[in-house]
């Protein structure tokens, strides 16, 4: 499994990408290091491609967890993620992530299986969708 990210401050975005078996002490490693990154600051955008995740091993307290980093970073202002799918597993893990997150109020997420709708509900359509290629 891998995982890696980009922070685009120019556009207020951050470009996260997992590969590979996705496990839960990892993802949530993973987030951790993202919200302690100085590049990421409340209120941006995030722009999560799983399309080359193949299975997970993710359980509901891990994904509560990571909810909470993105509560903890974003607090009242909020956060708007857009999820990059193209299985059932990664909509499945997305979904179950979602109602968790929105449940608190604090993250507003949806599934895209196009880069560009993702990118305009995100309000970021002038992102050049070439770079997300570029996280890796």
């Amino acid at each position: 499994m891998a995982f890696a990210y980009r922070v685009f401050s120019n556009h207020r975005l951050v470009v996260t990408s997992a590969a590979g078996l996705v496990s839960g002490p990892e993802y949530l490693a993973f987030y951790q290091d993202l919200v302690q990154d100085p590049q990421c600051r409340p209120g941006y955008r995030e722009l999560a491609d799983l399309r080359q995740a193949t299975a997970f091993d993710v359980n509901v307290v891990t994904l509560k967890q990571i909810a909470a980093l993105a509560s903890e970073m974003h607090g009242a202002q909020g956060m708007r993620t857009a999820v990059l799918i193209n299985s059932r597993i990664n909509e499945i893990i997305s979904r179950l992530y979602q109602s968790i997150a929105e449940a608190g109020a604090v993250e507003d997420v949806r599934q895209f299986s196009d880069v560009a709708p993702a990118l305009e509900w995100l309000d970021r359509a002038d992102f050049p969708a070439s770079k997300i290629a570029e996280v890796a």
